[in-house]
């Protein structure tokens, strides 16, 4: 059974947004909304470069499930790296 003892202090969630605009042009090519929780593990350029990446390669597909594969794999990595 996986337990987690720590609890650490309040708010756990926050409704408090942070929005950027951005005037759309005929070179923007996709649209990316995500929660916080992407940019935790990836930049702005390296989300552009798996979704670019993505779209190129596999036009048929969903580059949101890609992207949130990529990221799974990149936080999983990451806790991994912490065990010794």
């Amino acid at each position: 059974m996986f337990r987690v003892d720590y609890v650490g202090n309040g708010p756990y969630l926050s409704c408090a947004s942070s929005v950027v605009h951005h005037r759309l042009s005929s070179s923007d090519r996709f649209l990316v909304l995500s929660s916080d929780g992407l940019y935790q593990y990836f930049n702005n350029e390296e989300v552009v470069v798996h979704v670019t990446w993505f779209l190129e390669n596999v036009p048929e597909g969903d580059p949101a499930k890609y992207l949130v594969a990529e990221l799974l794999f990149r936080a999983a990595k990451n806790e991994w790296n912490g065990f010794s």
